[in-house]
């Protein structure tokens, strides 16, 4: 271990010690090999974002799913159409940065 590359990363050395996944680089970010950092203070470290899921309502109306996303199974009722068929749960999953680029 290397005390200057610890306390350069110090935040992300004491989730690590809790049980945190580590990743390095930046461009892109890897996995640390059998989460082991060297804690280089060369290098950026972070700890690795974790999946989110949220669950979403949507609308289904006779001529199809209306595709708005509302927070709430209450708030797509208030929106419904007077064709409306049903309402049914989304989960949507993802990973902070999936997805995205720098451009």
């Amino acid at each position: 271990m290397n005390k200057e590359g610890i306390l350069k990363h110090r935040e992300v050395f004491n989730a690590w010690l809790d049980g945190a996944e580590i990743q390095f680089g930046g461009d892109p970010w890897c996995d640390v090999h059998e989460n082991n950092p060297s804690w280089n203070p060369y290098k950026m470290y972070r700890v690795k974002p974790q999946p989110t899921t949220v669950t979403r309502w949507v609308n289904v109306n006779d001529d199809g799913p209306d595709w708005v996303l509302y927070d709430t199974e209450t708030y797509a009722d208030f929106n419904a159409r007077p064709d409306r068929i049903t309402c049914v749960p989304v989960e949507i999953t993802w990973t902070e940065e999936e997805g995205l680029d720098d451009a």
